[in-house]
């Protein structure tokens, strides 16, 4: 099966819904969303944004926004729920409300990524290798499968400023964990040589064109801007 026509860029398979890119780059990128719904016509399994090839690596790739909007817990400002009605101080039932619908939200993300993980190794493995004219079975063509997520986040995983300000307040301690951390460990069953992906990285959006500087050195890579 012929694919050519699902070649394309970082910038147009990292567009969000509303067309605002994601990251800006003029590395070539192959166009995953779409090889799988000319695979599946009918019904499409989960998908990555795309495929990204260098020498014999594969990478798999998936742009994922929204996470900025969502409560940084390890370091909030309580002041933002301060109530009116209770001398504008800090409602803890409103704070409650909002950090349960955080924690589904980053939780049916981390479902939806575990998902695409799932689906686009199968995809690749069971339909498209076997199409293939070197075929690995013939141990001709050798290949190392990546998944790669970039968020709209830190690019480090743990702030220093964060636990400075924990240790100079009266707070509860908890549990230092980010979106660069949770997503990671939501992937980690993935990251299995003999089963799934020979590896996982997560990156925010300015390491994420570090790493294509350096894969792709002869490529431009523009400024990122995120959706």
């Amino acid at each position: 099966m012929n694919y050519s026509a699902h070649l394309s860029k970082i910038t147009d398979v990292s567009k969000s819904n509303d067309g605002k890119f994601f990251v800006n780059s003029e590395v070539p990128a192959w166009d995953f969303d779409g090889i799988t719904k000319k695979l599946f016509p009918k019904t499409q399994p989960s998908s990555t944004d795309c495929v990204l090839f260098s020498k014999n690596n594969i990478f798999f790739v998936e742009f994922k926004s929204g996470l900025e909007k969502l409560v940084d817990w390890s370091n909030y400002d309580s002041s933002k729920i301060q109530c009116q009605e209770i001398g504008d101080r800090p409602c803890a039932k409103f704070g409650n409300l909002l950090r349960q619908r955080d924690e589904y939200k980053e939780n049916m993300l981390q479902l939806n990524i575990q998902m695409k993980a799932s689906d686009s190794y199968k995809t690749f493995e069971k339909i498209i290798i076997p199409q293939m004219p070197q075929h690995p079975s013939k141990h001709v063509f050798k290949y190392h499968l990546h998944f790669i997520t970039v968020i709209d986040c830190k690019d480090i995983e743990n702030d220093i400023c964060e636990d400075i300000m924990l240790q100079m307040s009266d707070a509860k301690p908890i549990p230092k964990t980010n979106h660069i951390t949770n997503i990671k460990s939501c992937l980690k069953r993935f990251a299995r040589q003999d089963l799934w992906y020979d590896d996982i990285k997560v990156f925010g959006v300015q390491s994420f064109l570090d790493f294509l500087e350096s894969t792709y050195p002869t490529k431009t890579i523009a400024n990122s801007t995120n959706s």
